[in-house]
């Protein structure tokens, strides 16, 4: 996620990570560098972006995961 903010040309000054015991978590960023004035902007290139380098990621993940064939067949390791 910094790395995508940093991609998007902005500047964390503050950082902060909540997690509850329910397993939920929230980041919360204060950045500077945002050229436009609106956070609906903002969002929507944080979003894509995001998008863009969880398809990759997925793309990724598959070509490079192992095969379970020779798991198979009580062959050992």
């Amino acid at each position: 996620l910094t790395c995508l903010l940093g991609e998007l040309g902005l500047d964390i000054q503050e950082a902060h990570a909540f997690s509850t015991i329910d397993g939920y978590s929230l980041d919360v960023f204060v950045v500077t560098g945002w050229r436009l004035v609106g956070t609906k902007q903002l969002k929507e290139k944080i979003m894509e972006k995001f998008r863009s380098v969880e398809a990759q990621a997925c793309t990724v993940s598959s070509a490079s995961s192992p095969s379970l064939e020779g798991l198979q067949g009580g062959e050992s390791r």
